[in-house]
């Protein structure tokens, strides 16, 4: 860029003019510098041939300036701080390609096990098949239809789940029979277990010398029931009496309520509020 500066005095004309004179025709570039960012290089002015070196410029002559503006760079950065940067960015990059290969080897081992159901599934498709499309309306029909178990013994048929029916028994029947005739009905289409509700009776006023075993044999004598003290759970009172907790069936529960069994120290007996409490198995069971 071009930019004609007029010289305002007569001195720094003369200064100009001397320095043309001694040089061979070509002048040292100088710069100056504006600022952080800017350099100004002040370029050399040829001189005419027709003039005498020894003549001065005018004051009305203008004086020609050749100005560059260029942007000044910052200092490089050390190798220090470079070799650095560059070893955390290969860190960054090892640390992404690890995980990289970690989801590439989780989904090698889900496609994995996923071949390995399929396998499964088609070498026992129609078992499985089976299982899955029975439904409670399919036992229920099941039951119905076989001669075997006792209709009688069944009080009410109801259904718990998509895929689950519960079938509730009269007291009056024994619950052991019926269970293996509708094992045998349903046969290997769903699983069958019986299931007794049951009521859990506290016994307090126990005596403190009392053992677990022991109530386990009175608290069996009362309700037929076979016993053993892992059946039974007791702790102390302050006063020294001791409190025992049974959990029976409800019929054997309620031949016990209020009942006073004076072997072992008992005030009373008595049937708490939570009496329907499921899960107990009896031995012969399938699941």
């Amino acid at each position: 860029m071009d930019v004609e500066m007029k010289a305002t005095t007569k001195r720094r004309a003369e200064q100009r003019t001397d320095e043309v004179a001694e040089g061979s025709g070509s002048r040292p570039q100088r710069s100056r510098s504006w600022g952080p960012n800017l350099v100004v290089k002040v370029a050399p002015v040829p001189v005419p041939q027709n003039r005498d070196s020894s003549s001065t410029y005018n004051d009305s002559e203008p004086l020609s300036l050749e100005v560059e503006i260029a942007k000044v760079t910052r200092e490089p950065r050390t190798i220090e701080s470079l070799m650095t940067q560059v070893s955390a960015l290969a860190d960054h990059v090892a640390r992404l390609i690890g995980m990289v290969e970690r989801e590439v080897k989780r989904g090698d081992l889900l496609e994995k096990q996923l071949e390995e159901e399929k396998k499964r599934n088609s070498a026992t498709g129609k078992e499985k098949s089976a299982v899955g499309e029975a439904t409670f309306l399919d036992l229920y029909k099941a039951v119905r239809n076989n001669t075997q178990v006792e209709q009688k013994a069944i009080d009410r048929p109801r259904r718990t789940g998509d895929k689950t029916l519960t079938l509730y028994l009269k007291k009056s029947f024994d619950s052991t029979p019926v269970m293996e005739s509708v094992l045998s009905a349903v046969g290997e289409v769903a699983s069958t277990r019986l299931v007794v509700e049951q009521s859990i009776i506290e016994l307090k006023g126990v005596d403190m010398g009392a053992t677990a075993e022991e109530v386990a044999d009175v608290v069996a004598k009362a309700s037929g029931l076979p016993l053993t003290q892992e059946d039974v759970r007791m702790w102390a009172r302050m006063d020294g009496s001791q409190v025992a907790r049974i959990r029976i069936s409800r019929r054997a529960a309620g031949a016990i309520n209020g009942r006073k069994l004076t072997e072992i120290g008992l005030q009373r007996g008595l049937k708490l509020a939570c009496n329907n409490i499921f899960g107990y198995k009896l031995p012969l069971q399938r699941s």
